[in-house]
């Protein structure tokens, strides 16, 4: 298996019965998070984009790779290097009506 993701969608590429054959989207570059893969629109394009969550290391923040509706373009580092995961759960979800996905980190918290 070649390094990176690849991309089925079973819509519109679809006959409606099953998926079109693989495409690859990253142009064979290893693109994952470790604290998660995910995918939304997060610049209000209509398109989701991939994004890669990690929180340690040269990779740490939220890393963002926008799609062009054929493939995902170059990573970029939306946090500047900071960490931004929660110890629950990490999302992504347009939370304010804007069209854009924000990240959303949960955390466990104690209230007393």
């Amino acid at each position: 298996m070649s390094p990176g993701f690849s991309l089925r969608e079973p819509h519109p590429r679809s006959d409606g019965k099953q998926c079109r054959p693989k495409e690859n989207w990253t142009n064979g570059e290893a693109f994952d998070g470790g604290i998660g893969t995910f995918f939304a629109d997060v610049d209000g394009s209509g398109r989701a984009a991939a994004i890669a969550v990690n929180s340690t290391g040269p990779s740490a923040g939220i890393w963002v790779r926008r799609s062009d509706g054929k493939k995902f373009g170059l990573k970029e580092n939306w946090t500047n290097g900071e960490a931004f995961d929660g110890s629950i759960g990490t999302f992504f979800a347009d939370v304010v009506g804007t069209g854009r996905a924000a990240a959303i980190v949960v955390n466990q918290t104690v209230w007393g």
